[in-house]
């Protein structure tokens, strides 16, 4: 009797152990397959950081290509110029600002101002760090938003006025 209970014992400890093995490869693998899935996850986190911040500062490069093309500015001449002589800057010439004061040309200067304005608000698009990037975006939303509810109220007072005047 004793030989059985013993041969008994060693099935129920074999039994046991591959209980346990099978149990601690489930959680192995589980906890191999969360991991895989964290990288997953972490690359694609990384792919979406790059692309979100590529389309974010496409429009700095487009605004830039834009103001080149306008001003009829190609790479070739651009590099001519550069190599020829450097021009100062129109607005710290005395006869410019002499001419400015004297006919009050605005249309070239603000265009001149808007030239560098450009250029600046270029540049902030492609160097701003991503989240002072975005908090840009929200503030260029914002205003676009108090432009479109300025126009609706405004719209809103001329038709109640047109109302008012028919009766």
């Amino acid at each position: 009797m004793e030989g059985v209970i013993e041969n008994v014992s060693g099935v129920v400890q074999t039994f046991r152990e591959r209980h346990m093995s099978i149990t601690e490869r489930t959680e192995e693998s589980v906890r191999l397959g969360v991991a895989q899935m964290d990288n997953g996850f972490k690359k694609l986190k990384e792919y979406s950081i790059v692309v979100l911040e590529t389309g974010l500062r496409l429009p700095g490069l487009l605004f830039i290509e834009l103001l080149w093309r306008y001003q009829g500015v190609s790479f070739e001449t651009l590099s001519d110029d550069m190599m020829i002589k450097q021009m100062p800057l129109s607005y710290f010439d005395i006869p410019t600002m002499l001419d400015f004061v004297h006919r009050r040309n605005f249309d070239h200067h603000a265009a001149i101002v808007l030239s560098y304005f450009v250029i600046f608000i270029s540049l902030m698009f492609l160097t701003l760090p991503l989240s002072r990037l975005i908090r840009m975006y929200s503030h260029f939303l914002s205003i676009f938003l108090f432009g479109v509810a300025y126009k609706l109220s405004a719209i809103y007072v001329e038709l109640e006025l047109k109302v008012m005047k028919k009766n």
